[in-house]
């Protein structure tokens, strides 16, 4: 602005013809000069004011996504849980009502069971349940060998032999390997007991000479 000291401006009012112009006053110039500073500095605070404001709503947007994210994380966790809980009260609760039913057949088998198919039961589980080498014999009591001795000799691929110590439904099989016993009460009350202690316990047979029992459930 310094330069136009020097120019001639018109006054734009002048009623003389006669004066062509005149000399601007140095003060006028300098103030225009800083005047055009301050506006200069006024637009770049006006830009920096815009874009900071900008970047404080852009921070603020980021945050309310982030918290609503969060906040949507930790119901999701919350009703995750709750499920969860709710899955194992239901487990728990269908777990109870089933073992009551299956504890009432079982005490309904022991008592409508004929005892001659009790005995084929018993049977049918312990030669499902062991593996013999080479040959074998089954023992059953007299009583079950008077009411079953037909189906004995048709479904057992051993000899069948009698043992008057052993009480009706149990039955033993003899190996050169090892022996195994069953009995149908026996089975049931396996099963009540793996139902009371909410699992299932099994028994594998021992090799060598050793009498093994069988658990049959």
């Amino acid at each position: 602005m310094h330069h136009l000291i020097q120019r001639r401006y018109r006054a734009p009012d002048s009623s003389d013809d006669a004066v062509s112009g005149f000399i601007a006053r140095r003060e006028v110039l300098l103030a225009l000069s800083e005047a055009e500073t301050i506006c200069e500095n006024a637009r770049t605070q006006a830009v920096a004011i815009v874009q900071s404001a900008d970047a404080r709503r852009e921070a603020l947007e980021e945050e309310a996504v982030e918290e609503a994210q969060q906040e949507v994380w930790l119901r999701a966790r919350a009703l995750h849980e709750a499920l969860e809980e709710l899955e194992h009260r239901f487990k728990d609760e269908l777990e109870d009502t089933l073992k009551a039913i299956l504890a009432a057949i079982l005490e309904r088998l022991m008592i409508e069971l004929p005892e001659r198919e009790r005995l084929l039961s018993s049977v049918k589980v312990l030669l499902q349940e062991t593996t013999v080498i080479g040959g074998a014999v089954l023992k059953v009591s007299r009583d079950d060998w008077t009411r079953a001795a037909e189906d004995l000799a048709t479904s057992v691929p051993y000899q069948v032999e009698v043992d008057t110590s052993l009480q009706a439904g149990e039955c033993r099989l003899c190996a050169g390997q090892g022996e195994w016993r069953g009995s149908f009460g026996g089975s049931l009350d396996s099963l009540l007991a793996a139902l009371g202690n909410a699992g299932v316990h099994s028994h594998s047979p021992d090799s060598g000479d050793a009498v093994s029992s069988l658990d049959l459930s």
